[in-house]
């Protein structure tokens, strides 16, 4: 896969950025104050070992100034995917790095294959960089594992093709059952 995607994309980076962007619309609607005491109850750090909590500490109390610099930087990701899909079709890969934990609070650590996993990578890692583009994405179900976990694949299009996005899983869901 990684032969194929946008030259420099950087996951961990889309992550960060979209924490920033998400917290800095979240904080705006907030006084300074508030804003700070709601990144401390989240514990937001520059250091967390989370790109998501990371990226959320830079978008504390942001300024308009920053926050437009991060739409414009959102905004060249999302076109290097848009180049990406002048040569394919359709992106089809898995929706997370693993198949579904079992469920717990959002926020301490998943173990998975014996290493603790930041929620937000664990969980978001494959879908979040679409969600900070725009680009439209399905998430269809493909088995059970052994074990007795689902699974399944994503299928994500060029931004503003819903409807080819859906005709594209009709076909798969019928071909995969």
């Amino acid at each position: 896969v990684e032969e194929v995607l946008p030259p420099g994309f950087d996951a961990v980076h889309a992550l960060e950025l979209w924490g920033s962007i998400y917290f800095a619309e979240i904080g705006a609607a907030e006084s300074e104050a508030v804003e700070r005491a709601q990144a401390i109850e989240l514990g937001l750090s520059p250091e967390s070992n989370e790109p998501i909590l990371r990226g959320a500490a830079a978008g504390v109390n942001a300024s308009l100034r920053r926050y437009a610099a991060m739409i414009d930087e959102r905004d060249h990701i999302a076109f290097a995917w848009e180049r990406f899909f002048d040569d394919w079709d359709v992106l089809i890969c898995p929706p997370s790095p693993f198949t579904a934990p079992e469920h717990s609070e959002k926020g301490p650590p998943i173990v998975i294959d014996g290493e603790a996993t930041p929620y937000g990578v664990s969980l978001d890692a494959y879908t979040m960089p679409f969600n900070l583009t725009g680009h439209p994405g399905i998430v269809l179900p493909l088995g059970i594992t052994d074990g007795g976990s689902p699974f399944g694949y994503q299928v994500v299009t060029r931004r503003w093709d819903d409807a080819r996005l859906l005709s594209i899983a009709q076909t798969l869901a019928q071909v995969t059952g």
